[in-house]
């Protein structure tokens, strides 16, 4: 599936609050941010609040924790697509909670809130977590916390945003918008709230006190990758963290971006795949290394009018391409679409262009240009045109139109490199195109889907109104 309007891909709607900048936390780069706190705090009521975007499925994937060891530890985090919270000391587990919901949007942002009361009287409320304001009450295991414990949490120990301090298990994917509350359990009211034309859950600003070791990272200052820039605390508390590995350096290696919960961008989507090869995108899933078979296609849909730019840059170039394709289609042809191998331009595989002078080739900047209104497709190198405009219709489906990366051949190297949907700077974007992101694509036609379509549970019986035909189904709008 790919997303084609504001709703779907997760935009702000009409809120007034927006969100700069995230961090991209990549695994193999042991990337995080890190602070201990000079004294401990309330170690028995707290908050956490964060949005977070995930890249990939895997265990021990952490947005945040305080762990000195793998018997010592409290963490958030998602072992596998389960959301945890989870405390531990002395190898023993003060509690654990692992939701029977699975968190599989590659696409999405996610609000994530943990409050923490141990002094509460009644076990389930010690510790809740809240997924889009909703809080979690299935949990697959739910070990329940002894009243008045005191946990390692805002402890005068390191506390790591992105990782489960010495064990590792990185989070990958993006954070934004983290608020930590020391000596109040709060609601995801505080937070965010719901968009009243859209039906959304939407970040708001957090304006009440944060506590002792309190903190809040924007994250919106990229001037430089340190404690008092990017990881620099906005509550006021001046509970800054030290940004370990993550980069503000222009280009691929950039880990200060605009894709954020009010305008959430394009991506790599490694769960749309050809048959049955599916590319490993990294790095955010901007990132890819094509093996035979694999293609990385964009997680948003062209929309059908107005101007789209994407920027490819093959590290490898091998028998790479680029391009368009038919999303729907590709499980039929591979080839349905329309790319540019480097000298030649192909319309469903069969040559339409030869001999292009300017060609793709290692580390060169591919500027992928679709005119909808005009109904083309045209290609720059390093800012100069590559061939000429080719009519989209051309195409065997000219339809549910996505940005796309391909490989030519099985044998040889595979086709490596990154693509910029516009999270960052772009280096030759033209006059008029636009970056794919949620606040540039069109409103849906039906902002709010349940006034047209909704769901109701109740349990049936066969005698509902007395007549054993009938029952009233109500509630709707």
């Amino acid at each position: 599936m790919a997303l084609f309007d504001t709703i779907r891909a997760g935009a702000s709607g009409t809120g007034d609050y927006e969100i700069e900048r995230s961090i991209r936390i990549n695994p193999s780069d042991s990337a995080r941010l890190s602070r201990t706190f000079p004294q401990a705090g309330n170690r028995k009521t707290f908050t956490f609040s964060a949005w977070v975007k995930r890249a990939t499925f895997g265990s021990g994937h952490t947005i945040f924790a305080c762990a000195t060891d793998s018997s010592n530890l409290w963490a958030i985090y998602f072992p596998s697509d389960q959301f945890s919270i989870r405390s531990i000391s002395g190898g023993s587990d003060q509690f654990e909670k692992n939701s029977n919901g699975r968190f599989r949007d590659i696409t999405a942002w996610y609000h994530i809130v943990v409050a923490i009361d141990m002094t509460q009287s009644n076990a389930e409320d010690r510790a809740k977590g809240y997924i889009n304001g909703e809080r979690i009450t299935d949990w697959a295991t739910n070990t329940i916390p002894a009243q008045n414990t005191d946990l390692l949490l805002n402890s005068a120990q390191a506390h790591n945003i992105g990782r489960m301090g010495g064990i590792g298990n990185y989070w990958d994917g993006y954070i934004a918008e983290a608020n930590f509350i020391d000596g109040q359990a709060l609601t995801p009211a505080s937070f965010a709230e719901t968009n009243a034309i859209t039906g959304q859950w939407i970040p708001k600003k957090y304006v009440g006190s944060y506590g002792t070791n309190g903190f809040r990272l924007e994250f919106a200052d990229n001037s430089a990758a340190t404690d008092t820039t990017l990881g620099k605390d906005t509550s006021g508390n001046g509970n800054n963290f030290s940004p370990s590995n993550l980069s503000v350096s222009a280009g691929q290696g950039n880990d200060s971006l605009e894709d954020t919960p009010t305008n959430n961008f394009c991506t790599l989507n490694p769960l749309a795949g050809y048959q049955t090869s599916f590319e490993s995108s990294t790095n955010g899933n901007l990132d890819f290394s094509l093996s035979h078979g694999e293609f990385g296609f964009s997680t948003f849909e062209i929309p059908t009018s107005g101007k789209w730019y994407a920027e490819v840059v093959f590290t490898t170039h091998a028998s790479g391409r680029c391009g368009i394709t038919n999303l729907n289609k590709k499980n039929d042809t591979k080839w349905n679409g329309i790319d540019n191998l480097g000298g030649e331009i192909r319309v469903d595989d069969s040559v339409v262009q030869s001999g292009i002078s300017n060609t793709i080739g290692n580390n060169k900047i591919v500027g992928i240009k679709v005119d909808r209104d005009a109904g083309t497709i045209a290609w720059e190198v390093d800012g100069s045109a590559a061939g000429s405009a080719v009519n989209i219709s051309s195409m065997s489906d000219p339809n549910n139109l996505v940005f796309a990366v391909g490989r030519n051949s099985s044998g040889g190297s595979a086709p490596t490199g990154f693509v910029n949907f516009g999270q960052r700077s772009f280096s030759h974007l033209p006059a008029g195109y636009k970056a794919l992101n949620s606040q540039n694509l069109p409103e849906p036609t039906i902002p709010k889907s349940d006034k047209y379509f909704d769901i109701a549970l109740w349990t049936g019986n066969s005698n509902s109104n007395g007549d054993g035909n009938s029952q009233n189904i109500t509630g709707f709008n």
